[in-house]
């Protein structure tokens, strides 16, 4: 992968790359993913993405090795690939970032949040749900997708509770 080479060529290998898979492929591709791209080069970062979302194995380690080291708005790709992986072990970094003064960092973790939560988090998201100073739909997608990990026959009961203990019923 060099970016260096043409667009196309770059978007081809890639997608190579993915459907290969493997663990320096994921390292690879998430570093590129979370990378300063120069605004000439957003097909080079749509490309990455593309083939991340699509890539034929478990990205999890690169990802969360990822977060660790990423800052500022070059998490914000980051993120969004581990909500819509699905990473559930990304969920704490996700809260994490929730909390950022970078005023487009924040809002990419709150969309990440719903792809990520866990059943444990739910308590978690109903606090910051009733805290939103807005009606937030990133935060009620997230209560959402927490709450449909528990058997259906416990959502009464579960959202009876958060509206209890909550300080804005």
């Amino acid at each position: 992968l060099n970016e260096n080479s043409d667009a196309g060529l770059f978007s081809d290998a890639a997608l190579a790359a993915s459907k290969i898979g493997g663990d320096s492929a994921a390292e690879r591709l998430v570093n590129l993913l979370g990378k300063n791209w120069s605004a000439d080069k957003t097909a080079y970062k749509d490309a990455v993405l593309a083939a991340l979302s699509s890539f034929n194995g478990d990205i999890t380690p690169a990802l969360m090795k990822a977060l660790d080291t990423v800052s500022g708005s070059n998490a914000s790709a980051l993120l969004g690939l581990a909500g819509k992986r699905r990473v559930k072990s990304a969920s704490d970094k996700v809260f994490n970032w929730l909390g950022s003064d970078d005023k487009a960092l924040a809002p990419c973790a709150a969309e990440a949040l719903k792809g990520v939560v866990k059943a444990g988090d739910i308590d978690k998201i109903a606090k910051l749900l009733d805290g939103a100073k807005d009606n937030d739909k990133n935060l009620a997608d997230a209560y959402q997708a927490a709450l449909n990990l528990y058997p259906e026959s416990d959502h009464t009961m579960l959202v009876k509770s958060q509206i209890a203990r909550s300080v804005n019923p």
